[in-house]
């Protein structure tokens, strides 16, 4: 379903602006950017867990058709050397959330301030306002910037930050 508007002649044609919401996945990159500190804390607290709780485990053996296997060491390395699924991270005071694909949000954000390493005022935009919190005016004031060119900073920062998740695949452009 479009969602269309009457023209002046008759026809109808789309509404651009009514069917889309191209801040989602912009706000997603946000988010991911104040959440760093604690996506990359619950990775590693989750990465020394593993094989902590649980002992090396076994393969095979019952239906499986296969002949029993117990390789604790193998299996353990194996689930150290698979990508995380998830984790949940404190998000506010009260809050849990859960995050899915965390190490490839860590690989987006320290990807994003590589790539802009030579051009000092984006990612010093990027540090302040995400990890530092700093109030945009006092950012301005430092940086001696307006405040169009700090959101353009800013924006240029998240939108190459949204360009490598996709790439990534953490963002699907379409379903």
């Amino acid at each position: 379903m479009t969602l269309e508007t009457p023209s002046v002649n008759g026809r109808r044609r789309r509404n651009w602006r009514a069917g889309r919401n191209p801040q989602k996945g912009f706000a997603l990159v946000e988010k991911m950017f104040y959440y760093y500190h604690r996506i990359k804390k619950a990775v590693e607290i989750t990465r020394a867990e593993q094989g902590y709780y649980q002992s090396g485990g076994r393969t095979g053996g019952g239906s499986s058709n296969h002949a029993f296997v117990s390789d604790p060491t193998a299996t353990i390395a194996m689930k150290h050397y698979q990508p995380l699924g998830k984790v949940i991270i404190n998000a506010d005071r009260l809050n849990e959330e859960v995050i899915a694909n965390p190490e490839k949000w860590l690989t987006i954000v320290e990807q994003t301030f590589m790539y802009f390493d030579d051009e000092e005022l984006v990612s010093e935009v990027l540090r302040r306002r995400f990890f530092l919190n700093e109030p945009m005016a006092t950012s301005c004031i430092d940086l001696g910037l307006s405040y169009g060119k700090y959101y353009k900073l800013r924006d240029i920062g998240v939108d190459y930050a949204l360009k490598c998740a996709i790439q990534l695949g953490v963002i699907k452009v379409f379903e």
